[in-house]
């Protein structure tokens, strides 16, 4: 059963280390690249704003907080991916289904 948990395990590896820029098929920017530049710049801004005004004590749990979002937002990137990825190949698969 193990052996079989690792087989699937490496299957799917490769679609995150595509996920991760480890393997680049096509490289090309983002669709809307100005709006997440400054979408980014106003999170940046934000949060230097808020690490100023907070007390010591809260800065480290604001931190905790971001560092806990950015990771929670990164794995579901993840999750979109590998289901975009897999939905892409079952579409593939049925396009040289014969009915």
């Amino acid at each position: 059963m193990l052996r079989n948990f690792l087989k699937i395990y490496e299957k799917y590896r490769k679609v995150e280390q595509l996920f991760f820029g480890n393997v680049d098929p096509q490289c090309r920017e983002s669709l809307h690249p100005k709006a997440m530049r400054k979408a980014q710049q106003t999170l940046s801004s934000l949060e230097q704003t808020l690490m100023d005004q907070l007390p010591t004590p809260q800065r480290e749990l604001f931190v905790q907080y971001t560092d806990a979002w950015g990771t929670l937002n990164a794995l579901s990137d993840l999750d979109c991916f590998v289901c975009g990825f897999r939905l892409g190949a079952q579409m593939a698969l049925d396009a040289f289904k014969n009915d």
